[in-house]
């Protein structure tokens, strides 16, 4: 089975089209079992460039996981480079995300204990979280909402914060 990539390129006008942002070198993956090395993903080479949109489509099995964790460093290639923004991927980059398949929320976290655990994990700046916890709480003494909090609002999961629900409340789908 195999996986296809599908470009959208960036507007001819955009200088930062150029300057590729992600590039995948030979990467490959192989893991080792009991009954001997199994392929997960052939060696693949390309570049996403600054601006571009790229769709990774295929059958179930075919990599596209983890493709996406190789390049989001949470996953080691077995072969090839990755590089983002010309930095070689030898981990989790801080500024890289990813939104997994399933939801992976902690049930014994409250959905905002969930949200702020990358404040704790990444040791941030502890008044970074409570200024999210005051804002949420609608506080007088909370600044301007952060740019996170706005994001979360627009989901329609502010009340589910607030209320200090748990991860078990939320639908699938939020």
């Amino acid at each position: 089975m195999t996986a296809a990539l599908q470009r959208v390129p960036a507007p001819a006008s955009s200088a930062a089209a150029a300057r590729p942002l992600i590039r995948l070198d030979h990467v490959a993956k192989t893991y080792r079992t009991a009954d001997g090395p199994v392929e997960s993903l052939k060696p693949l080479t390309f570049e996403i460039r600054d601006g571009e949109f790229m769709a990774i489509v295929g059958p179930s099995g075919c990599g596209k996981s983890t493709l996406l964790k190789m390049v989001a460093g949470l996953l080691p290639a077995s072969a090839g480079t990755i590089a983002i923004d010309g930095k070689p991927v030898n981990g989790p980059p801080d500024d890289v995300g990813i939104v997994f398949q399933s939801p992976v929320l902690l049930a014994w976290r409250s959905v905002l204990e969930n949200v702020m655990l990358q404040i704790q994990m990444r040791k941030l700046p502890r008044d970074l979280e409570s200024v999210t916890l005051r804002a949420l709480e609608k506080r007088p003494d909370a600044p301007a909402w952060p740019e996170s909090m706005l994001i979360l609002n627009s989901t329609g999961l502010s009340p589910l914060l607030r209320s200090r629900s748990r991860a078990t409340h939320l639908a699938g789908s939020q």
